[in-house]
């Protein structure tokens, strides 16, 4: 009943209602999520049709290899190594944290991004522009892509106008599974990085078996989640 009208309970551990605390930390996840959301798409899509477009060659070996590594080792060891290389020895960025534009100002608070948002994308690129690959080479071998091209059709027309199309719709359904992938990336990368976001709160109310917190949180965590499937569904209807 409480829920219903808006009334999520109250922290255990900071006495405070549960729901402003979750859509405070939302707001900075929603940051990390949308930008590396947004190169996932964009990225793997355009790698995946580059790969189907040029199958045997060296690009597209070496691009499998990656995707292959990429997807095989976890999140958090990509997380830790960025930490101690870019962080630690070189000193370029910032290990951990997070700092409001405002305080440090459009490149301060780039450079706190940059590095959780490249550990939650490069996994996820590497899984759609798989899967984009396999379905861009499928449609190539169909017979309406070879209609268009026996039509003398040019080929960039082929590939925006017959072949993409179907072959996108894998790949958006995959983006609406990946949704769910990157909320758990953004569990352990703010973890890690020490990103005060909905992940780490998440974490927090687990470890201080914080109910009213972690429940309201699943339940907003689930809503994202079910928003994002049925989006991916009107995409590709």
């Amino acid at each position: 009943g409480g829920m219903l009208r808006g009334d999520f309970g109250l922290s255990l551990t900071m006495n405070r209602p549960a729901m402003p605390l979750i859509l405070d930390a939302l707001g900075r996840s929603a940051v990390l999520a949308g930008i590396s959301f947004v190169l996932v798409a964009v990225l793997g899509i355009w790698l995946g049709i580059h790969a189907a477009t040029r199958q045997g060659s060296i690009a597209d070996r070496a691009l499998t290899l990656a995707q292959f590594l990429f997807i095989a080792v976890p999140d958090f060891v990509w997380a830790i190594l960025a930490v101690l290389f870019f962080a630690s020895w070189l000193q370029w960025l910032p290990a951990t944290g997070y700092a409001p534009i405002g305080q440090v100002g459009l490149l301060g608070w780039a450079a706190h991004l940059l590095l959780p948002v490249t550990v939650l994308t490069a996994g996820l690129v590497s899984h759609v522009s798989r899967l984009t690959r396999s379905s861009m080479l499928e449609v190539l071998d169909s017979r309406y892509v070879l209609t268009a091209r026996a039509k003398g059709l040019p080929e960039g027309l082929v590939l925006r106008r017959h072949a993409l199309p179907n072959a996108l719709l894998p790949a958006i359904t995959v983006l609406a599974i990946d949704v769910g992938i990157l909320i758990g990336g953004i569990v352990v990368v703010e973890r890690v990085f020490a990103f005060p976001g909905l992940g780490r709160l998440l974490m927090d109310a687990i470890e201080k078996h914080d109910l009213p917190l972690l429940q309201a949180a699943m339940i907003v965590v689930t809503a994202i989640y079910a928003v994002a499937n049925l989006l991916a569904d009107i995409s590709c209807a």
